[in-house]
């Protein structure tokens, strides 16, 4: 079984085509005619890498045609989940949902569809079935170096393509069923206790899985504290449900089982059964719940037939059970994290001390560091704050919150739920305001170190020494990328869509030259760049906003922390509080590398916002890098005319590739060996343009663009300078499209 399982974990991740099997399946033959002992492990592996793999294409295979992205089409369906509004100005909102497309004429199939409604014209929920006209776009995440793989997440979790609403065509409300139900329990909690106070908008997410009034600063509270895991109705919370409802019944039944054939523990499981089903779907039967169930399961059958399974074997059992009917849940962090948790529960308890602080050092210590690289939180204080709040959130709070909203009349229980909660929350934001917080990881490699130091600590004495654990965290303390030498650097590209950011890596600092665009609900800083900074163990030294458009300083307030104070430059007529204006002739030198600023200069007054960009000059031992912002050609003009430009080894193309822009003067006088722009894929400006494509292709510059190439690190090291990382390219995955531009080395 376990090569099974692993079989369809490697299928899934690598998804190998036929000529990779069939070289297996060769090698494995000549391997087994040596040692047929190996005959069954084998099979099962490569079962599990195929039925992988098939899982991967069929997921591809439903996703949205290329020839319909972009077009108008129509699409009938439900909406599966409950929908997020929000408020982005005065008369202006958003809803957000997954639609369950169930018939339209442009696209077979049966498909899920997640979609933004701009100012629908009647309020939604879930059940409700749409027929609507809707531009689609296939699934496309942001590739970068530590930050979430949207495209992975979209496949994980059956998403086929995403888009807007263009127009309604028929809208008829949701009737009687689960998905009223959770929406009707929101609104009573929100009405019965209000969401000014904590506890209005965490009941609602514990009986219902309704996250929606959970704000920013709640997550960043959970965060902190690695309390965030209660938040989510999964292993934990249906467990202890389906447990107490075991307990309970198995102990009413006790006084009468005499001459019973079944024993009370037997006949207890179905109504545990019931109650972990019925509290999954009351949370809309979402993919943590549905591993909680199927995890459930496998251990109140083992019950119910007496099968006495090691506990690691009904844990394997519990994988493949999950793994099989949809071999994508390998994708969703939260498998990971899920089946982590109890197998270091296990382990521990092979040991012998299941002791709270133990089990609250592994989880919080052990697999916080894999969390904390994957989702870059990380506190000190993380097993103070489970010790207290998962026992009352799990025994108490949770039970309350269930019976309140299950039992007619019994809505006042939630008042003491809701005490209690609040009172929790109080201590969590006493503990976060105290508590220093953790850098996280900076690789898988390092997470694991983490994580096997940990074990050694809570174990007892065994064959392996404890003086490794200093060792083990020495992987933790250690930057991303390599150490670089006095007077090199690296220029990192990030892939934030339509906008751009990028970071200047030196010796022992960091410069950061403009911080992506924001968005309803998110910006760059907080998803791209943050992760990527807190792995870097090295201080943000400089930050330029070239210009003030959303699309270069939408990111600003995802980085609060970890910018300079006095070291913010902009210039824009209207800066940010703290940024000092940037200006020609302003000049720094960091660990060998000079950055130099050569527009705009005070003498010219600008009236074009994107001619006011920050143009900045990097000279290292291994080249030089032109930063150019959003200029137009007048700028580039000029700049060619005063004889600022120079030959350059990598050239940022000024305004994403806008046809306003790249004159040949720019390219003669700067003559660069790499180009590169910032855009966002199928964006609605046709950026980069094709004359300025088709310019740089003439004078044989290799012209990369983040949409397609993923983050690009240009690694400018003395004299040897190889060829630009690109992401997508280096690693590539199946739901991970290469780019369709020619890239060459020049």
């Amino acid at each position: 079984m376990t090569a099974l399982a692993i079989g369809i974990v490697l299928g899934v991740f690598v998804a190998p085509g036929l000529w990779w099997c069939g070289g297996a399946v060769l090698l494995m033959r000549a391997l087994l005619w040596r040692w047929p002992s190996w005959r069954l492990l084998a099979l099962c592996l490569l079962a599990g890498v195929a039925w992988g793999s098939v899982a991967v294409q069929q997921g591809l295979a439903g996703w949205l045609p290329p020839e319909l992205a972009g077009a108008d089409i129509t699409v009938t369906g439900t909406i599966r989940d409950l929908p997020e509004r929000q408020v982005l100005g005065p008369g202006r909102e958003r809803w957000r949902f997954v639609l369950r497309v169930e018939a339209s004429p442009h696209w077979p199939g049966r498909h899920l569809v997640r979609l933004n409604w701009y100012d629908a014209p009647q309020p939604l929920a879930a059940g409700d079935h749409l027929q609507l006209r809707v531009r689609l776009q296939a699934p496309r995440g942001r590739v970068n170096e530590g930050s979430a793989d949207g495209a992975r997440l979209d496949m994980a979790r059956g998403i086929d393509a995403s888009g807007t609403v263009r127009a309604l065509i028929a809208h008829q409300p949701a009737r009687a069923g689960v998905a009223p139900l959770r929406e009707a329990i929101g609104q009573v909690v929100a009405g019965t206790l209000g969401q000014a106070r904590p506890a209005g908008r965490v009941l609602p997410a514990l009986i219902a899985a309704d996250r929606r009034a959970l704000t920013d600063a709640d997550w960043q509270l959970l965060q902190q504290t690695g309390t965030a895991h209660l938040m989510a109705i999964s292993g934990l919370h249906i467990t202890l449900v389906a447990g107490m409802i075991w307990w309970l019944v198995r102990a009413a039944l006790t006084p009468w089982a005499r001459g019973w054939r079944l024993t009370p523990a037997q006949w207890a499981v179905w109504p545990a059964l019931l109650s972990a089903l019925g509290y999954a779907a009351l949370a809309g039967f979402a993919l943590p719940t549905q591993r909680a169930c199927l995890m459930s399961l496998v251990a109140l059958l083992a019950i119910r037939w007496r099968l006495r399974w090691r506990t690691g074997t009904a844990l394997l059992c519990a994988a493949l059970a999950v793994l099989l009917p949809d071999p994508l849940a390998a994708l969703d962090n939260g498998f990971w994290l899920s089946f982590g948790a109890v197998a270091l529960l296990v382990w521990l308890a092979r040991g012998g001390d299941t002791s709270l602080w133990r089990v609250q050092w592994l989880l919080s210590f052990g697999l916080g560091a894999f969390s904390a690289w994957l989702f870059s939180a990380w506190g000190l204080a993380a097993p103070l704050a489970n010790l207290v709040a998962v026992p009352v959130f799990t025994l108490v709070i949770v039970p309350l919150a269930l019976v309140g909203a299950l039992l007619p009349g019994a809505q006042g229980v939630w008042w003491l739920a809701a005490l209690l909660v609040d009172l929790c929350w109080q201590g969590l934001e006493h503990l976060a305001a105290w508590q220093p917080l953790l850098p996280p990881p900076a690789s898988l490699a390092a997470a694991l170190a983490v994580l096997l130091a940990c074990l050694l600590v809570c174990r007892p004495p065994g064959p392996w020494p404890r003086w490794w654990v200093p060792l083990l965290l020495l992987p933790w303390c250690w930057p991303a990328g390599a150490p670089l030498a006095e007077g090199d650097f690296d220029l990192v590209v990030f892939d934030v869509g339509q906008g751009q950011a990028l970071a200047i890596r030196t010796r022992r600092h960091l410069v950061l030259y403009d911080l992506g665009p924001g968005w309803a609900g998110g910006n760059a800083g907080e998803q791209v760049l943050r992760p990527w900074l807190l792995k870097q163990r090295r201080p943000v030294t400089l930050a330029f906003i070239s210009h003030g458009d959303s699309d270069h300083a939408g990111g600003l307030p995802g980085l609060d922390g970890l910018l300079p104070a006095q070291g913010l430059y902009s210039s824009d007529e209207r800066p940010p509080s703290g940024t000092r204006r940037c200006l020609r002739g302003q000049y720094w030198s960091l660990d060998g590398v000079s950055l130099e600023v050569l527009w705009p200069t005070p003498a010219l007054p600008l009236v074009q916002r994107n001619n006011r960009s920050c143009v900045v000059r990097v000279r290292g031992r291994g080249g030089t890098v032109l930063l150019t912002g959003d200029i137009t050609r007048p700028v580039e003009y000029r700049l060619a005319a005063w004889g600022d430009l120079s030959p350059v080894t990598v050239l940022q193309v000024p305004h994403h590739g806008s046809a306003t822009s790249s004159s040949y003067a720019l390219l003669r006088a700067t003559q660069p060996r790499w180009a590169f722009a910032s855009a966002g894929h199928a964006n609605r400006f046709g950026h980069p343009a094709q004359n300025v494509r088709a310019r740089y292709a003439a004078l044989g510059v290799p012209l990369l663009v983040s949409s397609e190439t993923g983050m690009i690190v240009f690694s400018l090291h003395g004299s040897h300078n190889p060829a630009p990382l690109l992401w997508r390219a280096r690693y590539p995955r199946p739901w991970r499209p290469q780019a369709a531009a020619t890239q060459h080395t020049p």
